[in-house]
C-alpha cells in the first residue's frame, strides 16, 4: 500500500478500519504497523470523526423513517419511462440513428439525381474485369 492509497482510504472512510474494504483492511493494518506517519495521520483523522459525530444532530427513528418515506413516496410519483426507451438512446443514440437514416436517403438522393446504378459499381470491380467485363 502507497502513502497515498493509505491517505484516500483514510479520507473516505475514516480512521475506523472496520469500515474500509475487506481487501484493504489488511494491507492498512500492515502499513500502519511498519509507519509511525500513518499512525499519526490515523489519530487526526480519529479526532475528526469524534468531532464530527459530537456535531452530529440527534433524529429520533421516527424522523429518520418518516424521511425515508417521503422520499420513497416521491420517487415512486415519478413519472415512469416506458420500457422500450433505453438510456442509450436519449439523446445521443438517437442524433447517430438520425444521422445514419439522413445520410442513406442522400446516398440514395445522389445516386437517383445521377443516374448511377447500384449494379454498374458492382460490375465495374476488379473481379469481373478479368472476365472481360
Amino acid at each position: 500500500m502507497t502513502p497515498e492509497d493509505f491517505n484516500i482510504l483514510l479520507e473516505c472512510y475514516g480512521a475506523d478500519l472496520s469500515r474500509w474494504p475487506e481487501e484493504r483492511q489488511g494491507p492498512a493494518g500492515h502499513y500502519l504497523r511498519s509507519h509511525t506517519d500513518a499512525r499519526a495521520r490515523l489519530e487526526q483523522m480519529a479526532a475528526l470523526d469524534r468531532l464530527i459525530v459530537a456535531a452530529a444532530p440527534e433524529v429520533s427513528d421516527a424522523r429518520t423513517e418518516a424521511a425515508i418515506r417521503a422520499v420513497s413516496d416521491r420517487t415512486l410519483a415519478l413519472p415512469q419511462t416506458p420500457a422500450w426507451v433505453s438510456w442509450a438512446w436519449a439523446p445521443g443514440g438517437l442524433t447517430y440513428a438520425a444521422m445514419f437514416l439522413l445520410g442513406g436517403a442522400g446516398n440514395l438522393l445522389a445516386r437517383l439525381a445521377s443516374q448511377e446504378s447500384p449494379l454498374e459499381h458492382l460490375f465495374s470491380g476488379t473481379i469481373f474485369s478479368a472476365f472481360g467485363g
